[in-house]
């Protein structure tokens, strides 16, 4: 008998167990920035795009529910950039959940309505759920000094950039319409007791990252979400390095950049969502974690 119980303990540990089980898994890339062009320092631009079709075929190996793209799918090579991020997109269409894209700063080596056709997005920002989550994809090129030229966001980056001459300008903000419906989406998910889960190409949180690769208005949003109180996590690329902090009852992870993988390998990750943790399995340089969920 003893035999027995250890033996269905074990599988109920090894499948997540009735009192953990697993709800659902997703896969995350950032920071591909393939380009078609020589090495610089530890970016193997031109080896990208094969270490994305390795990563996809491992994604098709997961059940997962979906990917994340964290942006920067291309470094920018001036007239190549739309072909490159045309490659791009082709390199994950044989995946057989759906692949959701967010905008990197190096994205924008496209004008914005080629990009998005090109991803497929109708619009840069936009909200999903799966079980009782909900995930919001966010726009942090949205105010920047590649805001549409004449737009309220371009003022808004101008302004910004006159007063605070030093900001990175590889970052942006979220500008007002977009904090709006942050703010509505946190509302309503809150009032749903749904968690939530951001995804976003640049970090709020220093912490996890470096202080200039932060948006622009990084405590305003930090603030409201905790504010929220329904925020689990916050997940980006941007700092090929990577990082993570947990703050204020919040998860900051920073997941590396594949442009900066270690040769023979691709950085990447699995993330596994259970009822109590989000169990993440790094590969290349890409560690390991743990992210527990508060009740």
């Amino acid at each position: 008998m003893l035999l027995v119980a250890l033996w269905f303990s074990f599988v109920l540990t090894t499948l997540g167990g009735q009192a953990d089980p697993l709800l659902f898994r997703f896969g995350l890339v950032a920071d591909v920035q393939y380009a078609n062009k020589p090495p610089r320092g530890k970016r193997n631009y031109s080896e990208s795009a094969d270490r994305l079709r390795a990563c996809v075929a491992d994604f098709n190996q997961r059940g997962l529910a979906f990917v994340v793209n964290l942006g920067d799918s291309i470094d920018g090579d001036g007239e190549k950039s739309v072909a490159d991020m045309t490659l791009i997109a082709g390199i994950f269409q044989p995946l057989t959940c759906p692949v959701r894209h967010v905008i990197g700063n190096h994205c924008l080596n496209l004008p914005r309505p080629v990009l998005l056709k090109t991803l497929g997005l109708k619009s840069p920002y936009y909200e999903f759920s799966r079980e009782r989550w909900r995930f919001l994809v966010l726009d942090g090129m949205d105010v920047s000094p590649k805001s549409p030229e004449g737009s309220k966001q371009a003022q808004e980056a101008k302004s910004f950039l006159a007063k605070n001459p030093k900001a990175n300008k590889y970052a942006g903000a979220i500008g007002e319409d977009q904090m709006a419906w942050m703010r509505d989406q946190l509302a309503d998910a809150a009032r749903q007791k749904q968690r939530v889960i951001l995804f976003c190409h640049q970090p709020i949180l220093a912490a996890a990252s470096s202080r200039g690769a932060t948006l622009w208005n990084a405590a305003d949003i930090e603030a409201m979400l905790v504010q929220s109180g329904c925020v689990v996590a916050w997940i980006n690329g941007h700092d090929h390095k990577g990082g993570y902090a947990f703050v204020n009852g919040i998860h900051h992870l920073t997941v590396e950049g594949m442009i900066e993988s270690p040769k023979g390998a691709g950085n990447y990750a699995i993330a596994s969502v259970f009822a109590t943790r989000i169990a993440i399995e790094g590969k290349g340089l890409t560690p390991s974690r743990e992210l527990k969920i508060n009740p």
